[in-house]
Parts: structure tokens; C-alpha cells; sequence
């Protein structure tokens, strides 16, 4: 099931299928469409095998009473919330500052590129094919880039208002918004 739901959502996300149409060429797109669908298989080894590598630190801590890994023994990861700290425990125990930096500064990056993508988004979709369909299909393309710019800054301001509904849900961001 899940491979059928991942080439649906890399085929149909509106911010995926916009950087496909802005491919130099047929062959570009194919190319990047590829590449992507074979980076489909990293996740399993960047999310899934250091949480192993975490719990095994913990289990060896549980063992051998603290004597091995005493850092492990005060977080509980057999339980849900303490699993999800496993991952960010696991930079936090094991990797040295500055590789810790860069952790934390490539995670910063690949959020701003999701909200730049998402914003560009939202600015052509509500743009073009709400304002200049049915509003105004005349405007010229100074008018229109600042619609988008007044787009984007709508759906930042919609995000921003959104947050305290989110800080209020212990459950996390994917099952609040399901």
C-alpha cells in the first residue's frame, strides 16, 4: 500500500508536480522525476535505522544498570512520546558539536526551501487560476506579482494564526492535521 500512496502524493502535490513544469526540458523532468522517486529509498535508512541505533543504546543501558551508555538510562524510549525522542536524543549523545550544528543547520534549510516551495505555491495557484480566471484577466504581470506577494503573505499570516491551535495538541503536527 505504501508505494501506491507515495507515487500518488509525488505525482498529484501541487509543489512537486510546479517544479516538475519548470524543468528546462521532457528530459530534465523525466530525469528529476527519477531521481526522486530513487531517493524514495533513503528514508527508511535516515529515520528508521537511527531510532534502531537509539533504542539499542537505551536497551544496553537498561542491561548492563547504567554501566554501559549511562547517558541512555533517564529517557524512557519504550513508550510513545519517549520514542520520539529518540532521534534528536541521538544527535544531542552522540555526534560532536560541530556536526551537531550542521544537523541543525541542514534540518533549518530543508524547512525553508518546504515553506519557500509552499508559498510559491499558494502565490501561482491563487494567482493564476483564481484571480487572473476570474477576476481580473486582463492584469497585467506587475499586478499579478503583487497579488502573489499578497497571497503569500495571507497564507504566512493564516500559518502564524494556526500555531496556537497546534501548541495546544500534545498528539504532533501530522495527527492534528489529519
Amino acid at each position: 500500500g505504501q508505494p501506491l500512496s507515495s507515487v500518488w502524493y509525488w505525482c498529484v502535490d501541487q509543489t512537486l508536480v510546479q517544479r516538475v513544469f519548470s524543468a528546462k526540458s521532457l528530459g530534465h523532468a523525466q530525469g528529476g522525476c527519477s531521481l526522486a522517486g530513487y531517493l524514495k529509498i533513503l528514508p527508511p535508512f535516515l529515520m528508521v535505522i537511527p531510532g534502531m541505533i537509539a533504542r539499542c543504546f537505551f536497551e544496553e543501558c537498561r542491561r548492563s544498570d547504567g554501566a554501559l551508555f549511562p547517558k541512555w538510562c533517564d529517557t524512557d524510549l519504550s513508550t510513545g512520546q519517549g520514542a520520539n525522542q529518540a532521534y534528536p536524543l541521538l544527535i544531542t549523545r552522540t555526534f560532536p558539536d560541530g556536526l551537531r550544528g550542521l544537523m541543525v543547520v541542514s534540518m533549518v534549510l530543508a524547512m525553508m526551501s518546504s515553506l519557500d516551495s509552499v508559498f510559491n505555491c499558494v502565490a501561482t495557484v491563487f494567482t493564476r487560476d483564481i484571480f487572473v480566471r476570474f477576476a481580473h484577466p486582463t492584469a497585467s504581470e506587475r499586478c499579478q506579482v503583487w497579488i502573489g506577494r499578497l497571497a503569500t503573505v495571507v497564507a504566512a499570516a493564516c500559518g502564524f494564526a494556526w500555531l496556537p491551535l497546534l501548541a495546544g495538541r500534545s498528539e504532533g503536527l501530522y495527527l492534528a492535521t489529519q
